[in-house]
């Protein structure tokens, strides 16, 4: 209807792509259509626009729409070390006193439980919605001489912690594999007891 004359109006509507990644030929549905889809075919920037008419011929303002593609399953995850004592978290180099338990937490979780990118993240999961499961592999790769310190309870639990026993520089390193067998690299965190 129009703003002050109370006639019913129509609209029809003309989309197009105003460009397209090199080497795409997108499916598309009508480009007269009121909502227009189309199917991207490879990774790259999509722009279309989109010009309404109404019943009686007036050309309204063209709109246009960013679609951003990239290739979803191919994404290696991205491993952080976050860390924490009794008084709470811990960044690398951490200086604590030997008796200090230090755990360790790969991943970081929304209110919802989703996996975010505050710390390890695969972006097929927090950004394509992929269902991929997370591994974790951590190392214990430094220690003083005479210190007997390892990972506990275990070096592929999720969230490991150790104890210090003799003063020193400890080294440990984390690798994150997601189901499909791609890895992040390792990345470490230092912890000096003295």
């Amino acid at each position: 209807v129009g703003p002050s004359c109370n006639v019913p109006e129509t609209f029809s509507y003309r989309w197009n792509f105003v460009s397209l990644p090199a080497g795409s030929n997108p499916q598309h549905g009508s480009f007269t259509a009121e909502n227009f889809w189309f199917t991207p075919d490879v990774t790259g920037t999509y722009v279309l626009a989109m010009t309404p008419t109404d019943s009686s011929g007036t050309v309204g303002q063209t709109a246009s729409i960013v679609v951003m593609v990239s290739a979803c399953g191919g994404f290696a995850p991205v491993a952080t070390i976050q860390a924490s004592d009794s008084g709470g978290p811990i960044s690398s180099p951490a200086t604590v006193n030997p008796g200090t338990n230090i755990q360790f937490n790969p991943f970081d979780y929304d209110a919802s439980g989703n996996l975010t990118t505050g710390a390890s993240y695969d972006a097929d999961i927090t950004t394509c919605g992929l269902d991929e499961q997370l591994s974790t592999q951590w190392q214990l790769f430094t220690v003083p001489n005479g210190s007997m310190a390892t990972l506990q309870p275990s070096d592929t639990a999720s969230t490991p912690w150790f104890t210090p026993d003799v003063a020193g520089t400890y080294v440990v390193r984390l690798k994150v594999t997601d189901s499909t067998g791609l890895s992040s690299d390792w990345v470490q965190f230092t912890v000096v007891s003295n």
